[in-house]
């Protein structure tokens, strides 16, 4: 029977005698995975929160994450929630055998109640990930700028043209939080581990910073479209450009951390 192996950085299984010599999600060597069980590598695979049995007459601690539910059996917490990427900081210890995990929930069955508004907010605050808020901004920020550059080109009114650079602007202010926050989660939540798909990622960020300052700049020296000539048009478009291929690549990569997942 094939072992089966998961990289305790994104949670990727593989199946084989060995582990693979690199991930092919996150890029970290074969000392970054793990020898798991059969029945662990299903529910991590599949996504689904349910518990794993302990082997017959064995007592093993259970775990749960409180971010997504899912239950991992042993003496110690998993160093990263093979369904969610969160730290072993946010698992508890469950208080016996018999309990049960309620499918696609992470909460404890007292709590399962609506919660106040405190309870809520302090929820909230607890499992609040800056980054995965922020990268959302460019995400959306710079698709929204092409849009009003088209219809600028379409309707020929300045004033889309003037919101598409006011958008572009403010991608290049929330920028620096991405990155910033981005680095603080690869330290807490992976170990700073080497891979391909975070240096990757860095790089991808530091190149739409650079782009968006030269944009920016270009743009807010002339002060008008028009003021920018053939030339000038030309080159301000292409560092827009630019910045849309990096915010693409850049949501590419983080989905393959969060969402790739799979067996092999």
């Amino acid at each position: 029977m094939e072992k089966s192996w998961r990289c305790t950085v994104c949670g990727y299984i593989h199946t084989g005698d060995e582990p693979p010599d690199i991930c092919p999600v996150c890029g970290v060597d074969a000392s970054r995975f793990e020898l798991v069980g059969g029945d662990e590598v299903k529910e991590a695979a599949k996504g689904e929160v349910r518990s794993v049995a302990p082997p017959e007459g064995s007592v093993e601690k259970r775990w749960r994450c409180t971010v997504c539910g899912y239950v991992h059996a042993g003496d110690e917490p998993p160093g990263v929630c093979p369904v969610c990427g969160v730290d072993a900081a946010k698992f508890e210890l469950e208080g016996g055998a018999d309990d049960t995990v309620p499918q696609g929930r992470g909460q404890n069955p007292a709590s399962s109640a609506s919660p106040g508004p405190l309870a809520f907010a302090l929820e909230m605050w607890e499992t609040f990930v800056l980054h995965a808020v922020a990268a959302h901004f460019p995400n959306g920020l710079l698709p929204s700028a092409a849009l009003f550059f088209a219809l600028f080109f379409i309707k020929g009114s300045e004033s889309l043209e003037t919101t598409a650079f006011h958008l572009v602007a403010l991608t290049v202010v929330v920028t620096p939080v991405v990155f910033l926050s981005g680095l603080r989660d690869w330290q807490a939540k992976f170990g700073g581990a080497p891979g391909g798909v975070f240096y990757k990622k860095i790089m991808l960020a530091l190149i739409m910073l650079i782009l968006g300052i030269a944009a920016v700049t270009l743009r807010g020296v002339v002060g008008s479209w028009d003021g920018l000539e053939l030339w000038g048009q030309i080159l301000y478009l292409s560092l827009v450009a630019g910045m849309l291929g990096c915010v693409t690549m850049l949501g590419h990569y983080g989905g393959q951390l969060v969402f790739m997942k799979h067996e092999k």
